[in-house]
């Protein structure tokens, strides 16, 4: 709309962006056309309800969170971290964990490599 677009011919998404393209077929009434949603349900169960809830606490107990009132240039990165290092567990099984880690000590860190890729990635 803030390009003046009155209507989209196709919605697509995968996961995340899945349960986004649903929201828009279901809530942007005549501006969405068709959808596609991938790799994703309806709805979520409750392991997924509680992961997210795990991940909204991580960020909520950041102090940098701030009630969300936050600060632009003091976000809260710690409890964004956090809550990204949850995500990226929740995404693969313990068995594709230990394929790709096992229990691999990196040398320089003395960190297990599991340890070392979530924080990467957080």
């Amino acid at each position: 709309e803030g390009l003046g677009a009155n209507r989209v011919a196709a919605v697509v998404g995968g996961s995340l962006g899945g349960m986004q393209a649903l929201e828009w077929a279901a809530l942007g009434g005549d501006f969405v056309r068709c959808f596609c949603a991938l790799s994703c349900g309806s709805k979520h169960n409750a392991w997924q309800i509680g992961m997210s809830e795990c991940q909204r606490q991580a960020i909520y107990g950041d102090l940098n969170w701030n009630g969300g009132d936050i600060d632009p240039a003091n976000p809260p990165n710690v409890g964004l971290s956090i809550a990204r290092q949850i995500a990226m567990v929740s995404y693969r099984t313990a068995q594709a964990f230990d394929r790709k880690f096992n229990r691999h000590v990196d040398e320089k860190t003395n960190q297990f490599q599991v340890q070392r890729y979530l924080a990467y990635q957080g």
